[in-house]
């Protein structure tokens, strides 16, 4: 099928000859979330964000309850350095899927790079609750706690992020 080309062309990298296979795709079955989550990756990816948000834009339409299109807005704005407009809709996300430990931890880097280190480590720490082999959430709280002088308790969790990556 046309759906499983496009995305064993993704799976590939081979985005750009991803985007006419789900343009076709879309004229049959406009209102399918997961072509157009998919095609929205395809044109991140491919840095044409104007048109990745009109795509989601229209997938929060059809299904305003999924964590999928906000966060992939939330990356959007990211690689336009908004971090402000990517935090907010990385919290939409969350509202739909609070148990993604990868959510939290992204959140919790954004709140880093705003220097509001308290919310990023309460993200960090949340993804790790979420998640114990979550090791570069281990790893990222470990900068926090050695940036701020918590020696003991960041080096702990620097072996510990260091030594489950290495698994």
């Amino acid at each position: 099928s046309y759906l499983n080309l496009a995305n064993a062309l993704i799976k590939n990298k081979k985005y750009a000859e991803s985007i006419p296979i789900f343009k076709k795709l879309i004229k049959f079955f406009p209102n399918d979330h997961s072509i157009l989550i998919h095609y929205a990756f395809s044109l991140i990816q491919l840095k044409d964000y104007e048109e990745a948000l009109k795509v989601l834009k229209v997938s929060i339409e059809i299904n305003p309850n999924q964590s999928d299109p906000y966060s992939l807005i939330s990356d959007v704005y990211f690689n336009l350095n908004d971090n402000i407009k990517s935090i907010e809709n990385l919290k939409k996300a969350i509202l739909f899927d609070s148990q993604n430990d990868v959510f939290h931890n992204n959140l919790g880097r954004l709140y880093g790079e705003e220097r509001h280190f308290i919310k990023a480590l309460s993200s960090f720490e949340k993804a790790s609750l979420l998640n114990p082999k979550n090791h570069k959430a281990k790893y990222n709280q470990s900068l926090i706690h050695l940036r701020f002088g918590n020696f003991e308790k960041g080096w702990t969790l620097y072996e510990e992020g260091i030594n489950e990556n290495t698994r």
